[in-house]
């Protein structure tokens, strides 16, 4: 099967795709200009039917309505920086800081020291050949290759260069859970993680 069938049957719009993340989940969520607001805008619309689910930052900008209080309960920041839209959270008790070096903080992921069960990433549109751009912060990015699933949104603005990653399956991806985005849209979803990095994904966004 060619690698367009594959990702075209994983595209769904955010709203559905934030409905494979599940209670007690940890996620890592890109950070600066590249946080996925639509799908970060529909998991605050999920929220209230789930519990205790985990978001692991760097640093974030714009909107913060992840970390209002409304969110005690379904969503938890555990940040490595303090930024202005989280820092009052954190002082009321709402949000978690976890002083760690930039260089070292994939690595509490890589080592199994915070397990990820979802990424929520951008990502370049596919080139002709299915691959994708990790785009301006693929530094952290690159942090989604140990996660179970990543759900992906797509950057128009971004060509498929540089750091790149391919949206079909490779022999050592074995997909785990399969909620994307659907036409309209705005996602794609992602594949399973061993014990190593995963090789390929299997989805992105429009």
């Amino acid at each position: 099967m060619e690698w367009t069938s594959t990702y075209k049957s994983r595209v769904v719009a955010p709203g559905e795709a934030v409905k494979a993340i599940n209670s007690r989940d940890r996620i890592f969520l890109t950070g600066n200009v590249s946080v996925p607001q639509k799908t970060l805008a529909a998991l605050v619309d999920h929220a209230p039917q789930l519990e205790n689910v985990e978001i692991c930052q760097a640093l974030t900008v714009g909107s913060a309505d992840y970390v209002s209080p409304e969110m005690e309960g379904h969503l938890r920041i555990n940040s490595i920086f303090i930024s202005a839209n989280i820092r009052k959270a954190v002082h009321e008790g709402r949000a978690d800081f976890t002083p760690v070096l930039l260089s070292e903080f994939p690595l509490l992921f890589k080592r199994g020291l915070l397990p990820l069960d979802v990424a929520m990433i951008h990502v370049s549109p596919p080139d002709e050949h299915g691959f994708c751009s990790l785009g301006v912060e693929v530094g952290l990015t690159k942090t989604a290759f140990y996660a179970n699933m990543c759900l992906c949104i797509w950057n128009r603005g971004r060509q498929a260069q540089d750091r790149r990653i391919r949206l079909v399956p490779g022999h050592t991806a074995t997909p785990k859970r399969r909620q994307h985005e659907q036409p309209g849209k705005t996602f794609g979803h992602s594949r399973r993680a061993t014990s190593r990095p995963c090789s390929a994904w299997t989805g992105c966004t429009t």
